[in-house]
């Protein structure tokens, strides 16, 4: 079996061994064809780069397939069904080279009708029933391999296939070493259909990145070539967990100019050194000015009492 189902199979006895029988997973397998997204799953079908309406990153008309966590035998039939339609093609050193990136994407949810408090008007609260609970996304990627070119390809139409599946690792590379080195300002997703789609996967919130890098010893320029690509990987996940530490300090420090705020907030609303408090109606406008408050304007040397001023307090 290859890594996509053995990765299937942990994560069936991971689920089946933590009791979380509420888990939906939702099933998609997508190719990068000459830097375009296709379906394997609706017969190859063309996919925009477009999002769809989801908060993530997922092209839009994207087939999700729906499992309980006790019908995971299922997505091995979907991963079959998805391999038979990806591009293969014969090259010189491989009867079945892949001509695409193969992604499967898993959409987990687990934990529905969890409570949630939000804030409503001023200082209430309520409480709501949530119905999405907690959410993940587990990506399994079949990177195809770089090639030189005239050296795999048999005809033209391989070797235009052999550009772009060289441009969309480049980029990639890219938008790796931009993430790993932490200087860039601008991080080149856009640059192909992989890294847009694979943008998530790689920044998102407690992503977490893992390579496994093809190698034979027969071929040692080919095996150097890609342990140097995937050392970026490496250095990704060391720069990351470096700023791990500084970013959980400054949440700290957001978190107390945030308490800061509302105590001085509360102090307000109770009411001010005047006696006047924070209300709607006050914040709105709506508070006839009190007998004392033209002695005040008068008294100060910087305001001047205006026909406003007179209209609230007449």
């Amino acid at each position: 079996q290859g890594l996509a189902f053995r990765s299937i199979n942990m994560l069936s006895a991971l689920v089946k061994q933590g009791g979380m029988l509420d888990l939906e997973i939702d099933f998609s397998f997508m190719e990068v064809y000459n830097d375009e997204l296709y379906d394997l799953l609706d017969g190859s079908k063309r996919l925009p780069k477009q999002r769809s309406a989801e908060e993530h990153v997922v092209p839009a008309g994207l087939t999700r397939r729906p499992c309980r966590a006790d019908q995971m035998e299922r997505v091995h039939e979907w991963l079959r069904e998805g391999a038979a339609t990806r591009t293969v093609g014969k090259t010189v050193f491989n009867p079945r080279s892949s001509r695409s990136h193969g992604i499967v994407l898993l959409h987990l949810r687990w934990g529905t009708g969890i409570e949630k408090k939000t804030a409503s008007r001023l200082l209430s609260t309520k409480t709501t029933r949530s119905s999405a609970g907690a959410e993940t996304r587990i990506y399994l990627v079949d990177l195809a391999g770089s090639e030189r070119a005239g050296l795999y390809a048999m005809d033209q139409e391989q070797l235009k296939e052999g550009e772009a599946i060289n441009l969309s690792l480049s980029a990639l590379g890219r938008v790796v070493g931009a993430l790993a080195t932490g200087k860039s300002k601008h991080v080149p997703y856009r640059d192909s259909a992989l890294t847009w789609l694979l943008k998530d996967a790689i920044t998102g919130t407690s992503a977490r990145v893992c390579m496994v890098a093809a190698v034979h010893p027969n071929h040692a320029q080919e095996s150097s070539s890609t342990l140097r690509y995937a050392k970026q990987y490496s250095s990704l996940q060391t720069a990351s967990g470096t700023k791990v530490p500084n970013l959980t300090a400054e949440v700290r420090q957001q978190q107390r100019k945030v308490d800061n705020l509302k105590a001085v907030f509360l102090k307000l609303m109770e009411g001010d050194e005047f006696g006047v408090a924070w209300t709607v109606e006050s914040l709105s406008g709506n508070v006839q000015a009190s007998r004392s408050a033209r002695e005040l304007v008068d008294a100060h040397p910087y305001l001047t009492w205006t026909a406003a001023h007179q209209s609230k307090w007449a």
